[in-house]
């Protein structure tokens, strides 16, 4: 491998960890709507996450080039988001002089588990690899659809496995 792959190698690398930064910062920012779990039972929470997920998935892997790109972006996106949650109780806390606050803690507390955006982003790289030959608009509707598809198979199947379990509670049957 002579340096100029080297480097091409390295800048992609660094093009997705940038990537991951970016993708960590926007949906921080949005943690406001995708922080509560009584939020995914409205339509602001998929509004939040789908303007922010999949611009910047395609936006960054499509720049830097290669399969399965969009799905390394989520992956670091995911370990990066993990690695600072597990950090956060190491870090000492306290409140600021003269506020009230009802109970004093000595440690930062956790946020909400990431978003999950590993299976949007395979599903995205699969679509995107698939139609490569297709134009862009052809395959910005298709990809769109494949991950509206995946977020609304996600929850047919977190309600139907709710629905048979009530089923079962309320089952008074011999």
């Amino acid at each position: 491998m002579c340096r100029q792959e080297k480097a091409a190698t390295s800048s992609n690398w660094l093009l997705l960890y940038n990537g991951s930064l970016l993708l960590c910062l926007l949906l921080m920012l949005g943690l406001e709507y995708t922080g509560d779990q009584t939020l995914m039972h409205s339509a602001i929470y998929y509004r939040v996450l789908g303007i922010i997920v999949p611009v910047v998935l395609v936006a960054i892997g499509r720049a830097s080039g290669g399969r399965w790109r969009i799905t390394m972006l989520a992956a670091m996106y995911t370990v990066l988001w993990l690695a600072g949650e597990l950090d956060l109780p190491f870090i000492p806390g306290t409140g600021k002089a003269g506020s009230r606050v009802l109970r004093p803690s000595r440690i930062w507390s956790r946020s909400a588990f990431p978003a999950l955006v590993l299976p949007g982003a395979i599903v995205l790289d699969f679509i995107l690899g698939r139609f490569a030959s297709r134009s862009d608009t052809g395959k910005a509707l298709i990809a769109g659809a494949g991950f509206v598809a995946r977020d609304s198979s996600r929850e047919l199947a977190i309600r139907v496995f709710h629905d048979v379990s009530l089923r079962a509670q309320l089952d008074f049957s011999p």
